[in-house]
């Protein structure tokens, strides 16, 4: 990384989050006024809608005059092969084993439930929410939070860059219970996309929603069960998480990846791109967010 590089990280990360809260604002901004004139509006279909519009307003403006890299020109890039793939499908399996424990423990703790963010409305099977949640939300996150963060960001150091992309991509559910699922995910994702394509990052959000989401709720929507298919599930997901965690150790994966000097950008970047004065106002916006979500939920009517 050159001088000149080094000394526009602060910079770098200021555009590319000033982006993200003109996306965040295009989101908000517009949901509450198509939700003040007709609240029962169709979720699936406006949320669809907002992700597309407020993706293509950041991408047409920033296509040519920003340097963001939404295409891996690495000439060291990985190329993905079978046992990899279902590797990476094991650990999706792990964040969902993760996500499944810790609505298990929030669900005894009694604490009041929060989960209604606009990205959490599970069980809500319309064909819009199906098509959104399976396919239009997998494809725009995956620009936004791994081909605009990342691709922007990459040069401060691809770990941080992955690392802050995975804690906004947490954030960004506005539920607490999704954000360390989302994190974990998002570290995944980050990994495939500086060591892949995007291209993969796509298809895997898309099995991961579908797959492992949506489709259950399809195919049970009608069913009457006791749990039994969350724990075979769940047993699955964790037989999943041993096979992969062993695939992991014995090819030193994530030790080669972590002590690679190429991957950590140089000295003082990180904390340049932790100075980003934008940053933090995304991170205050989510967080914001997710606090207004657990309070309309502690009390809401039942």
């Amino acid at each position: 990384m050159k001088k000149y590089e080094i000394a526009n990280v602060r910079q770098r990360t200021n555009h590319t989050f000033l982006w993200m809260v003109y996306y965040a604002l295009i989101l908000s901004i517009f949901s509450g006024i198509v939700f003040a004139i007709d609240k029962n509006v169709n979720n699936g279909l406006l949320m669809a809608v907002l992700v597309t519009v407020g993706c293509a307003f950041v991408y047409l403006c920033n296509f040519k005059r920003w340097p963001f890299e939404l295409k891996n020109t690495d000439e060291n890039r990985k190329k993905m092969t079978l046992p990899k793939f279902l590797i990476i499908i094991c650990l999706l399996f792990t964040c969902q084993l993760v996500s499944f424990l810790l609505m298990q423990l929030y669900t005894l703790s009694g604490l009041p439930e929060a989960n209604i963010s606009a990205e959490s409305l599970q069980g809500d099977t319309t064909v819009f929410m199906v098509l959104y949640a399976s396919l239009i939300g997998p494809i725009v996150e995956e620009l936004m939070f791994r081909g605009f963060i990342i691709g922007s960001t990459k040069q401060n150091g691809k770990i941080i860059a992955i690392v802050l992309s995975a804690f906004i991509f947490g954030l960004m559910h506005a539920n607490p219970l999704q954000f360390f699922a989302g994190f974990v995910s998002g570290l995944l994702l980050g990994y495939v996309f500086v060591e892949y394509s995007i291209v993969w990052t796509i298809i895997l959000h898309i099995f991961n929603n579908f797959v492992l989401n949506e489709l259950p709720l399809l195919l049970f929507k009608d069913a009457s069960i006791d749990g039994t298919v969350d724990y075979i599930i769940l047993g699955f997901a964790a037989l999943l998480t041993v096979i992969a965690v062993i695939y992991l150790v014995k090819n030193k994966t994530i030790s080669t990846f972590l002590k690679n000097p190429e991957n950590h950008g140089e000295k003082g970047a990180v904390k340049k791109t932790l100075a980003s004065a934008w940053l933090w106002v995304y991170i205050a916006f989510n967080i914001f967010n997710m606090v207004m979500v657990i309070f309309y939920s502690a009390n809401k009517p039942i």
